[in-house]
């Protein structure tokens, strides 16, 4: 039930960061290209979201790391970046658990069965508000952001 919920939300969050709501909204702040790296043990940390949240009520930035830990955000569209100010950077890598199908003929079908975990791959304090992680975001510097998480 927690990676329906956990797919349910990004899914709302693409969505909403695409626009899907049709037209452009004249009320968009500025954003500038972010990007960066996560290792995780000193090694790049692969398939993990990024996620800006913002201390000062401007949108949130999403990003997703590839096989070298770089990423780039976004907040409207395709890798545009992030809007200036303070965030919290959160870090969040899933094992998403795959509910068993039960055939129609199985004694269990239709009985709800017990939700398997989502196991996070990473410690669970980078995927929190309360993050050690911080970022700023300047409409007057590379963004370019380093993360190497430890714990």
């Amino acid at each position: 039930m927690k990676h329906l919920l956990f797919a349910g939300v990004m899914g709302v969050l693409v969505c909403l960061l695409n626009g899907c709501g049709g037209g452009q909204d004249p009320n968009r702040v500025p954003v500038f290209p972010v990007e960066g790296q996560v290792n995780y043990r000193g090694a790049p940390l692969d398939g993990a979201v990024v996620t800006f949240s913002p201390k000062q009520g401007q949108p949130t930035a999403l990003g997703k790391t590839d096989a070298e830990g770089h990423f780039k955000l976004k907040t409207y569209g395709k890798e545009d970046g992030a809007a200036k100010g303070d965030y919290v950077v959160m870090v969040t890598k899933l094992d998403i658990q795959e509910s068993e199908e039960i055939p129609i003929d199985d004694p269990r079908y239709g009985v709800p069965q017990p939700d398997k975990e989502d196991k996070s791959l990473i410690p669970e304090v980078y995927a929190t508000k309360k993050s050690p992680l911080a970022a700023t975001v300047s409409d007057e510097s590379e963004n370019r952001f380093n993360f190497d998480l430890t714990q």
